[in-house]
């Protein structure tokens, strides 16, 4: 490959494979780079409670707040969105119930639905 030196000699520059490979690896890194940077990378979809999962369980209150006792999706969930009024009622029975949540974050969730039903603490 022979570059043009700008000069009128008609002399170019003569580039070794080596040199010619590292120049079409970088301009291939650097039109990446420009297309991350530019937003045209693949971004993943933003859908509704992406973070979403059901917990069958039972809802059950201690000192510091209420809590999802998960039987099939196994674990102990904060509930950070709690309705005393609504939560009492499923505490009382200590029925195994359907708990729609959104993640928060870790073993913190959000309910969403009771049993199918709409929560009123979103």
């Amino acid at each position: 490959m022979v570059f043009f030196n700008g000069s009128d000699s008609g002399k170019g520059i003569n580039m070794s494979k080596k040199n010619q490979l590292a120049l079409v690896i970088i301009a291939v890194l650097a039109l990446f780079v420009l297309g991350i940077s530019t937003g045209m990378a693949a971004k993943p979809s933003k859908t509704p409670y992406a973070d979403s999962l059901v917990i069958i369980g039972e809802i059950d209150h201690l000192n510091q707040g209420y809590i999802v006792r998960g039987t099939k999706v196994t674990g102990i969930y904060t509930i950070l969105n709690p309705v005393p009024e609504v939560l009492d009622k499923y505490v009382e029975k200590a029925k195994e119930l359907k708990v729609a949540v959104e993640i928060v974050s870790g073993d913190n969730v959000n309910i969403l639905k009771i049993n199918g039903k709409p929560y009123p603490g979103k």
